[in-house]
């Protein structure tokens, strides 16, 4: 869900085209500012995980970066504490 509210944030891919997929997840507040990083190894058609952020991100708006096999997309999240 966006906002998030308890720091569990759902992300989910699909459309994955290579057999192996090396996926990185990175958060950064609108300074860019990196305050959180993930990376993740998967393989099939679709990507499901729970990202667990941690209690001192501050409520505001975030952008995170998902790289799949070196292709970024960019998404917007909102945190409310």
């Amino acid at each position: 869900p966006n906002p998030v509210r308890d720091g569990q944030v759902n992300l989910s891919i699909g459309n994955l085209k290579d057999a192996e997929q090396h996926i990185t997840v990175e958060v950064q507040d609108i300074y860019g500012k990196q305050v959180f990083a993930q990376e993740f190894g998967n393989s099939g058609e679709r990507f499901n995980t729970n990202l667990q952020l941690s209690g001192h991100i501050d409520s505001g708006v975030y952008m995170v970066n998902i790289t799949v096999n070196g292709v970024k997309t960019v998404q917007r999240l909102s945190i409310i504490r």
